[in-house]
């Protein structure tokens, strides 16, 4: 829930690049109460992928979306997320409207 909220907040506010914030000015952590999730690990990795160099139908499919993140991410966001302390995963993609961007954001945590 909170990675589609998130989705949503990248998608509607910041159509050209990702926020670590809410468009309130919150933090991005702010979103797990919303849904309830008392975390004690959580770390969110965000990113827009555009097809300006590439065909769409390099990020039609989760796997390939998933490639796409993982060529862009360094070894610092990869091991927030395959963190022995991340024990759920919430990921969420959105389209833009004339599919020319895909906004794509990834929850990891640890409930208390």
């Amino acid at each position: 829930q909170a990675a589609e909220i998130r989705t949503s907040e990248q998608y509607n506010t910041h159509q050209r690049e990702t926020r670590p914030y809410r468009p309130d000015g919150s933090n991005w952590w702010s979103v797990l109460g919303e849904v309830n999730y008392d975390w004690s690990y959580a770390r969110e990795n965000n990113c827009v992928l555009t097809d300006s160099t590439d065909q769409r139908e390099d990020y039609d499919k989760p796997d390939k979306i998933s490639r796409g993140l993982m060529s862009l991410y360094s070894d610092t966001y990869e091991s927030n997320y395959t963190s022995p302390e991340a024990k759920e995963i919430g990921v969420s993609v959105r389209y833009n409207d004339d599919s020319s961007k895909v906004y794509t954001i990834i929850e990891v945590g640890a409930q208390r």
